[in-house]
C-alpha cells in the first residue's frame, strides 16, 4: 500500500481555489441588486419608505395603497443604527492599588533668572 495519498504541494478532492462557497455567492447577488442592509435601514429611519397596504374600495375590491412607515418602525430602525454611527458609553470606575484612592504626584518647577541668583 506504499505510495498512497498526496504528494507534498499536490491538492486532491475539495473545492479548487477561488471557487467561492455560498455565503460569498449570496453576498455577491445582493451586491448586484444593489441590497445594502445599512442603507434600506437608513431609508426606513429617514421615512423615504413605503409600506404598501391592501384595503377594499368602495365597490368591495381590492386595492394596494402606498402608507407611510409607523414612527415606532422608523424609531427602531434609527436606535438600531445608533450602534454604528456613535458609540455606547459605559461607566468606567477609577481606583486606586487595592480599590484605594488614586495616589496623586505633584512635580513642581521653577524657572530662576541666573541673572538674579541670591546665591551669587
Amino acid at each position: 500500500m506504499a505510495g498512497r495519498g498526496a504528494k507534498p504541494g499536490e491538492r486532491r478532492g475539495g473545492r479548487k481555489k477561488g471557487t467561492p462557497n455560498k455565503r460569498t455567492l449570496y453576498l455577491e447577488r445582493m451586491k448586484e441588486r444593489a441590497f445594502d442592509p445599512f442603507e434600506i435601514t437608513m431609508q426606513i429611519a429617514a421615512g423615504e419608505v413605503e409600506e404598501t397596504e391592501v384595503v377594499k374600495d368602495a365597490k368591495g375590491k381590492p386595492v394596494a395603497v402606498k402608507v407611510p412607515l409607523s414612527w415606532r418602525l422608523r424609531l427602531d430602525a434609527a436606535k438600531e443604527l445608533m450602534q454604528y454611527i456613535a458609540p455606547k458609553l459605559r461607566a468606567i470606575e477609577h481606583s486606586g492599588p487595592d480599590g484605594g484612592p488614586i495616589p496623586v504626584t505633584r512635580i513642581v518647577r521653577e524657572i530662576v533668572d541666573p541673572r538674579n541668583d541670591p546665591e551669587d
